[in-house]
């Protein structure tokens, strides 16, 4: 690769880096994609493994996004090899978290749990406060997938505070709305409305509209439970238009509620960051 060439590799990857919260809050995922791509051709050309590692660990992570798992599971065991090879540990414990992502939504929870508590161990050796919030609060999610309520809520309470700590608004608004969906499913509604209305006011506050929808449809699940079926089909309704709008395959599920009244739970959506 020629010397000008080799100079455009760290705009490349730099400018997937800064652009991270931009794409993820607006779901301009094929953008955010391409940005990645281009960022991991420009690396392997230019021979630069430890930015190759980066590159493949946003690659896989918008294919998470994107429902894609099997990619994305190919391009995280693809970054996770190169930032061990390399000694990246910071960047092995976030590919660690994101495969613990991926592993939940393809209904390995138990797997999943052995990869957050890895980041969590290596987070806490690199002394990275908001990765250790990241690794905790997987670690909740995992756990209350597999039914460990209790455990679970432990988890989050340490995650929430470590993010309320570090300003993590948007971390934040995601651990209260799964500690909500863990006490609800404890059928302590008392304690879980106040954490789904607190998610609700930042995710809306930070313009994390997917996440919104996502609290919505959870909130929803808490009324019905509760006998509320109008306050929760109102409130499934506005999840839809959000998700629909975002092309969300969550929309689906939430279009099932609108026409078939459970008297149960719909459950914890699998969704984690």
């Amino acid at each position: 690769m020629a010397a000008g060439e080799h100079d455009l590799v760290a705009p490349c990857w730099q400018m997937a880096d800064a652009l991270f919260r931009f794409y993820e809050l607006r779901r301009y995922l094929t953008d955010w994609q391409q940005v990645n791509e281009v960022a991991l051709h420009a690396a392997e050309r230019a021979g630069l493994h430890d930015v190759e590692g980066r590159m493949h660990n946003g690659i896989g992570y918008v294919y998470a996004q994107q429902a894609r798992f099997d990619a994305a599971l190919e391009h995280l065991e693809a970054a996770l090899a190169i930032r061990r090879e390399v000694g990246d540990a910071a960047g092995e414990g976030r590919t660690l978290k994101n495969l613990g992502d991926v592993r939940i939504q393809l209904g390995q929870p138990q797997e999943a749990l052995g990869s957050y508590e890895q980041a969590l161990t290596i987070s806490r050796a690199v002394g990275d406060r908001h990765r250790q919030g990241q690794a905790l609060h997987g670690i909740g999610v995992a756990l209350a997938t597999l039914g460990r309520l209790p455990e679970a809520e432990q988890r989050l309470e340490e995650a929430l505070s470590i993010r309320l700590e570090m300003g993590d608004e948007p971390g934040e608004a995601r651990t209260r709305l799964w500690l909500g969906n863990v006490r609800r499913d404890q059928g302590r509604h008392a304690k879980a409305r106040p954490e789904y209305e607190a998610s609700l006011t930042i995710l809306r506050r930070v313009g994390d509209r997917y996440h919104e929808g996502i609290a919505l449809w959870q909130t929803g699940v808490a009324a019905q439970q509760q006998g509320e079926s109008e306050t929760a089909q109102a409130t499934w309704r506005q999840a839809l238009l959000i998700l629909e709008t975002l092309g969300c395959t969550e929309a689906e599920e939430i279009r099932g509620l609108l026409t078939y009244e459970p008297a149960g739970s719909a459950g914890p959506t699998a969704q984690t960051e």
